[in-house]
């Protein structure tokens, strides 16, 4: 699957992988995707395909060849940690200015 990923920075970028979705991991909230293949994020960091990868809650991502909401942080705040639900009710324009 094409996964399309936005961040609150402005950051944008593609992955191909197994969407997974929001989990808990030792409390805290993660996204996780399994990408398919070596990809290289923002800030230069390099991850290896068929490994799992853990992403920013806040984010917003698509399944681009359905055009398909994967997750949006805005459904999920009421089971968000309070660190990411503060964050939310901080910047109430997130992700609304996102033109999808």
């Amino acid at each position: 699957m094409e996964i399309q990923v936005y961040y609150p920075s402005g950051h944008s970028f593609t992955l191909w992988g197994k969407w997974i979705g929001l989990k808990k991991l030792k409390g805290l909230d993660i996204i996780t995707i399994i990408v398919d293949r070596d990809c290289v994020l923002p800030g230069e960091q390099v991850i290896k395909g068929h490994s799992p990868i853990i992403l920013d809650p806040r984010g917003v991502y698509l399944n681009k060849g359905k055009r398909e909401i994967l997750y949006n942080p805005r459904d999920q705040a009421a089971s968000l940690e309070t660190e990411w639900q503060d964050w939310l009710e901080e910047h109430p324009e997130w992700p609304r200015i996102l033109e999808l």
